[in-house]
């Protein structure tokens, strides 16, 4: 049945992957990875495109009862045309039906087709200029030519298909210009499966735990222990041993070792809950034993699963597959090991205590905040916060929140909660980065922390954040430079075993699909006396313009000269940038006072976003009246930009130093060219925070800002206001005579940004706080340079 209900959107590869699997818990999770690939906004519950497609499907099947016919079909996949044309000219054609999409999504681009019903009964067939027009017509002389045919299609619409004969013409004429255009790849694209990327489905393969006929079986045991709670989850240890007789070493000498790749499946009520995947590389120079000890580590509920786990030796083929039924219990107050049922096959240890911060409803947090922990397990005497490692308050009973004072300027903070005995002892930790950019992938090593010391074995467990739109690959656990385990879905926690109770590090490093990196670490058995250096490098884009305003594009790094608080700074790197990627944004005043210009700003706004972003660069459309809106994520399909810039509609309100932090929020995280370009007459009636404040931001964030405005609607505050903003963040200020000076605004913003000079300098102020200001000269004093005038560290 769900083969017949997505046969529409199905590729081949999908179909031929789905029909190999012979587990209903896998057909059902390969449905929903189907359904996930396709999501367009994967961080929401809700899949915008599932729920579209079946909507769309239902009127299909209502109006054509069947997939069978193609009508349905092209119906589903892209919903109903602007307009359809029937006829069937008498005895003289099959029974037509011609249809327009002035846009097609799935196509993104307008389409034109025609469907033909054979004989005139049953299903009817997309015809494709492949067959002839004959196809079309009754009775023709099968031996005519493909343009005879034509001719004597084209004759029949004249002679008798009666009043509609123009408008038939005019859309076969439209149908022409999409053969002479893409070959009919427009048509073919509308009526195809959607394109998704074909990794998914060895994705999907890489989890399972199938075992194929004739592979060498692996010797190993699997001990599954409790050691105790984690949040409303039981913690579960798994320990793989496997003899090191078994295993097979790739490499020689020190350089030597073993590879293992884990794969599970955890059912539920014959359901597949979850699956997961290892990797785990160990150097023989670190084996101590004749057996290869391999720890994983598991949070579920309290119940009973189905574990299949699956163990392949990398290097030498061999697999080791086990099911076992685990009855997972709940470790609560003092429950003991003894009280578990037989058939878990396991043991349990003592109960651990777990913290968990909740993290905050808002994207951008200021000013007073309240941060609340969740405590679970027993023993903990008092609950300690810190906000960007200074304890500020401890508590002894819950609740245990506290209101932490942010600032009235957004910015990065790190708070902390550490649960102890009654000893003192430091039961558990956790900790939430506030404020670190909408764009930023990070990742950290909440445990184990600085100054924690361990012998033989210590647990890590590290949190990720990825930017909207990007995909996690792998995390990666190293101790010193050894990689000890490789994680592929969370809860990213792992065992790791350390050389002996001297110093070691710790390092964890998580990787995007797409490409892109990010590391944390963590020294334990440190000394007890010990210093941390921060080295602070800033960038600098600048753009040099001569007397005409036009920009200086043959400076070389002696040219410049760069000071923070009047103090030489030491340029360690100088680029003239003329292919680095660019990330755009076009902020738009939607309120009632622009609602008259909107036509131009969408005209002159795509033309400008056609010949600014090439294939390595992004652009976003964010709208704001009382409140930001993202139309458009950071892309360079310029069919989803032109749909962001066509749907602008007037609104009431003006929230602009509000709806600016949120687009500076928007833009941290990304390294590399940044620039937003802002349309507003500089009016704020409903803002919080203040202009002051949206420039500290700014100038924190190193983000270019360009403002403009009609020199007819902005009054006197407000083009100070626009003026101060573009020049403190290195940005211009433009105020137009007419919206049709858009165009050469665009052009002169673009010119700008393709002509900037990036200078990388070491900052000889160390971590002290407060503003600093940077001016940058150049040998020519006659030459204009732009560029941030100081920021907050």
């Amino acid at each position: 049945d769900w083969l017949e209900e997505v046969r529409p959107l199905l590729a081949q590869v999908e179909r031929k992957a789905f029909l190999a699997l012979d587990k209903d818990y896998q057909r059902d999770a390969f449905i929903e990875s189907f359904w996930q690939v396709r999501d367009p906004v994967p961080e929401t519950r809700l899949n915008e495109f599932r729920v579209r497609y079946y909507s769309r499907l239902d009127e299909a099947l209502a109006l054509y009862e069947t997939l069978a016919d193609d009508r349905a079909r092209v119906h589903a996949l892209n919903g109903p045309p602007t307009s359809i044309f029937e006829t069937d000219c008498g005895v003289l054609t099959w029974p037509l039906e011609l249809w327009r999409f002035r846009y097609s999504e799935q196509a993104r681009r307008s389409v034109a087709m025609i469907f033909y019903q054979p004989f005139g009964g049953g299903p009817f067939k997309m015809w494709s200029p492949a067959e002839g027009h004959r196809a079309l017509l009754m009775t023709i002389d099968p031996r005519e030519s493909l343009r005879g045919q034509q001719s004597a299609f084209h004759t029949v619409l004249r002679r008798y298909c009666g009043l509609l004969t123009s408008e038939l013409e005019a859309l076969l004429f439209d149908f022409r210009e999409v053969e002479n255009e893409l070959g009919a790849g427009g048509v073919k694209a509308a009526a195809a499966p959607s394109s998704t990327d074909p990794e998914w489905v060895a994705s999907f393969h890489a989890f399972s735990t199938d075992v194929e006929a004739g592979t060498r079986s692996l010797a190993a045991e699997l001990e599954l222990s409790f050691p105790g709670p984690y949040q409303s989850r039981t913690r579960i240890e798994g320990r793989l041993s496997v003899p090191v007789a078994e295993a097979v070493s790739a490499g020689e000498g020190d350089m030597a070792s073993y590879n293992f790749q884990l794969t599970g499946e955890v059912l539920r009520d014959d359901q597949l809950f979850e699956s997961f995947r290892y990797r785990f590389d160990v150097p023989s120079t670190r084996l101590s034993s004749d057996r290869i000890a391999l720890n994983f580590e598991r949070a579920l509920r309290p119940a009973e699963y189905r574990w299949v786990l699956r163990l392949e030796d990398l290097n030498g083929g061999a697999v080791f597959r086990e099911e076992r039924t685990v009855v997972v219990p709940r470790l609560d107050g003092e429950q003991a090991a003894a009280e578990l049922p037989d058939e878990t096959l396991a043991t349990a240890t003592a109960e651990a205590v777990s913290i968990e911060l909740a993290e905050p409803a808002e994207d951008v947090l200021s000013g007073a905040v309240r941060f609340t922990a969740t405590v679970t397990g027993e023993g903990v005497a008092k609950v300690r916060f810190l906000l960007d490692g200074k304890p500020l308050l401890s508590k002894t009973r819950p609740p245990f929140s506290v209101d932490f004072d942010l600032g009235s300027v957004p910015g990065t903070h790190t708070v902390r909660v550490v649960a102890y005995s009654k000893g003192g002892e430091e039961l558990a930790t956790d900790e939430l980065l506030v404020n670190p950019g909408q764009q930023s992938f990070l990742v950290t090593l909440v445990e184990p922390r600085e100054g924690v010391h361990a012998e033989g074995r210590v647990r890590a467990r590290a949190d990720v954040r990825v930017p909207p739109g990007r995909v996690l690959d792998r995390l990666e656990f190293f101790v010193g430079d050894e990689r000890k385990a490789t994680l592929y879905q969370a809860p990213f926690v792992q065992s790791l075993d350390l050389a002996g109770d001297g110093l070691s590090y710790l390092r964890v490093v998580a990787f995007l699909q797409e490409g892109g990196e990010a590391e944390d670490w963590v020294i334990v058995n440190a000394p007890e006396f010990g210093e941390h250096v921060e080295v602070r490098l800033v960038e600098l884009y600048a753009a040099v313009l001569d007397g005409a305003g036009l920009p200086v594009l043959d400076l070389e790094a002696s040219d410049f000269e760069v000071f923070e608080n009047r103090t030489p700074q030491d340029v360690v790197r100088f680029e003239h940038l003329r292919d680095l990627p660019l990330y755009a944004g076009l902020m738009i005043d939607t309120s009632a006072s622009m609602a008259e210009h909107f036509e131009a700003v969408n005209r002159i706004g795509r033309t400008f976003l056609e010949e600014t972003i090439g294939p390595r660069d992004r652009a976003a459309v964010i709208t704001f009246s009382e409140q930001p809106r993202l139309a458009a994520a950071f892309t360079n399909d310029m069919a989803v930009l032109a749909s962001a810039l066509a749907g602008l509609r007037a609104e009431r309100g003006t929230a602009l130093w509000d709806s600016l932090v949120f687009a500076i929020d928007y833009f941290r995280g990304i390294k590399g060219q940044r620039a937003l370009v802002l349309l507003s007459d500089g009016e704020d009636r409903r803002s919080r925070h203040t202009m002051d404040e949206a420039l500290q931001f700014a100038q924190g964030s190193g983000l270019t800002i360009y403002t403009v405005a009609l020199e007819s609607s902005v009054r006197r505050a407000g083009k100070r206001a626009l003026e101060r903003l573009a020049v403190q963040t290195g940005g211009r200020a433009f105020f137009m005579r007419s919206v049709e000076d858009l165009a050469e605004v665009y052009t002169k913003i673009q010119r700008d940004l393709r002509t900037r000079y990036l200078l990388i300098y070491q900052s000889s102020r160390g971590s002290d706080a407060g503003f600093r200001t940077i001016e940058v000269k150049v040998a020519d004093r006659d030459f204009e340079v732009r560029a941030l005038r100081g920021y907050f560290p």
